[in-house]
Formats: structure tokens, sequence, C-alpha cells
């Protein structure tokens, strides 16, 4: 996640924060990922990025 914002040029305080937020809750997560979440999650990041931005 952090490369995919990073080469969004989102700054590196900001992914942190973005990071923090998203995994705070997630202590039970499966460790196993759907393939394809990668996309959609990038785009998912993107939409919020770009909302935040506004």
């Amino acid at each position: 996640m952090d490369t995919i914002l990073a080469k969004q040029n989102v700054s590196r305080s900001e992914r942190r924060a973005l990071l923090a937020e998203i995994t705070g809750g997630t202590s039970g997560a499966a460790t196993h990922v759907t393939p394809g979440a990668d996309a959609e999650t990038a785009a998912l990041l993107q939409s919020m990025i770009n909302t935040l931005k506004k």
C-alpha cells in the first residue's frame, strides 16, 4: 500500500496517516488476500485521496 500511495505522489505523512486509519481496526483480519484486491484497493485509496484534496 505504501508503495502504491508513494507512486501517486502522496506525502509520507499522509501515507502514514491513511495506513494507520485503514489498519487501525483490522487486528482480526484475514492474512490471505483475494487476487485482484490490490487493484481494487488502489482505486479506492486514490478515490479517497482525491476526495481529501478537494
